[in-house]
């Protein structure tokens, strides 16, 4: 009997920047029964399960996983163990992070426009009577 996996997964990568990536996986899709003798069988399926990657490039890696596969027609569970090697394409260069700068600035504090014409019309001005001192 042959069996066939058709399925999307999606990857959760535990820390992606090192050398040895430990993931969990989960997806549906489908699985079909394929005797030699007898009428071929598709399934609705769920997976899940974990595995790892261990980086020998920045694109190439070897990766192991084990994932339990449901299927519902018949309510089969198996276990699926894979090995093989990944080639990573597209996506761009990893961006480097620099530490951010930080530039002491010295601020200059201005009076507002309509405040240093009124000193300047004021200092163009003789004192009204009253508020002269005498004591110069």
């Amino acid at each position: 009997m042959d069996v066939y996996l058709y399925h999307i997964d999606g990857l959760y990568h535990f820390w992606p920047s090192e050398k040895l990536v430990p993931f969990i996986a989960a997806g549906a899709g489908a699985i079909v029964f394929d005797p030699e003798n007898e009428s071929r069988d598709k399934d609705f399926m769920l997976n899940y399960g974990v595995g790892v990657k261990y980086f020998l490039a920045d694109s190439v890696a070897l990766r192991g996983d084990v994932r339990h596969v449901i299927s519902f027609d018949q309510t089969q569970s198996n276990l699926l163990y894979t090995a093989g090697l990944m080639f990573s394409f597209g996506g761009g260069e990893k961006a480097v992070v620099e530490r951010p700068v930080y530039i002491e600035k010295k601020a200059v504090i201005t009076p507002p426009l309509n405040q240093g014409l009124r000193r300047n019309r004021w200092s163009l001005r003789q004192p009204p009577p009253e508020s002269r001192c005498s004591c110069f």
